[in-house]
């Protein structure tokens, strides 16, 4: 008995560990990108929930980033020819935000402690320090470069509207009147929702959060933006709490970084013109096949067999749903 007891705890501290380092159970190797794959994940097997056919984070950064691309090359935007890059500011920081595949942050680097040298459980804790170090330093690489992202958008989406506030404000406002659009970006009601639980977590944080439906009045799309500006202010005024003791700040981040995505996905798609027409899904893979510019910038976030309206023939040989990675 004493012995199945021991095994249990030891199993227990395994899954705990696993846990709080944002890890699998067993894995022994890891990329400091991995817990954007990991923020949010459902096991309830229905297959209209929201999480089913959901890109990983950084496959919903290329997947914007064509559309894009292909949306310009097509000449469907109302701001750029069919010679310039559509969209310069936000497809360059997304460029920037999806390529991150990983990187190692060394917080022992600084100081002159040489402990773990001859101590091998200070050496196994500076080891993970040195993975939530790097997981944390990822996670706040890829939320400032979506929010660069993000900002750029508004500029071009919202060009002259509400030209006196700043450009975060501004989102916001254009929300509030257009919310019944920006609610047909599929699932993003749902994001707002698990951002706003991930965020709620921290003390100084709460009640701002609270505010933005109790004092604001605010919900949906406009709720969103006013979260993401929320967030963004309390890490740039240095906020955050640290050293990091576990993965979850990580979670913060990429949870919100999925928000500032789909709130570009319908700043870009109010500048498309004839939105409803079909669009290549990919400017340099015509086999992809087409679909309406409107359904496919609120739906890009999935896998093609979730909103595909018409998928292309099989062919041998020659993929006909979109590969990333």
């Amino acid at each position: 008995m004493s012995e199945m007891k021991s095994e249990d705890l030891l199993d227990r501290y395994r899954r705990e560990a696993a846990m709080r380092l944002g890890r699998d159970v067993g894995q022994e190797k890891y990329r400091a990108t991995d817990p954007a794959n990991k923020y949010i994940r459902c096991n309830c097997g229905r297959e209209q929930c929201w999480t089913n056919g959901l890109l990983p984070l950084r496959a919903h950064i290329a997947a914007l980033y064509r559309a894009i691309v292909s949306i310009g090359y097509s000449r469907r935007f109302l701001d750029f020819s069919e010679h310039d890059d559509p969209w310069p500011g936000v497809i360059y920081a997304l460029q920037m935000a999806g390529g991150l595949e990983d990187l190692s942050t060394d917080p022992t680097y600084a100081h002159d402690d040489d402990a773990g040298y001859y101590c091998e459980s200070v050496a196994d804790r500076e080891d993970e320090d040195r993975e939530l170090a790097s997981k944390y330093t990822a996670a706040l690489i890829m939320f400032n470069f979506a929010w660069t992202a993000y900002e750029a958008a508004i500029e071009t989406s919202l060009a002259d509207m509400y030209g006196k506030d700043k450009l975060p404000v501004r989102a916001r406002k254009m929300l509030v009147d257009e919310h019944l659009e920006a609610s047909k970006v599929f699932a993003l009601d749902v994001s707002y929702a698990v951002a706003r639980r991930a965020c709620a977590f921290l003390d100084p944080l709460r009640m701002e959060i609270d505010h933005i439906e109790s004092r604001y009045g605010l919900s949906g799309p406009s709720a969103a933006a006013e979260l993401v500006r929320i967030f963004r202010n309390h890490v740039v005024h240095g906020r955050e709490v640290l050293p990091v003791e576990s993965v979850a700040p990580c979670y913060r981040f990429y949870s919100t970084t999925r928000v500032l995505l789909l709130l570009i996905q319908y700043l870009v798609l109010r500048r498309v013109k004839s939105a409803s027409k079909p669009v290549s899904l990919s400017a340099n893979q015509a086999h992809l096949g087409k679909e309406p510019a409107d359904i496919m910038l609120r739906n890009l976030h999935y896998s093609d067999h979730r909103w595909r309206t018409k998928m292309p023939k099989p062919r041998k040989f020659i993929a006909t749903t979109r590969h990333f990675g």
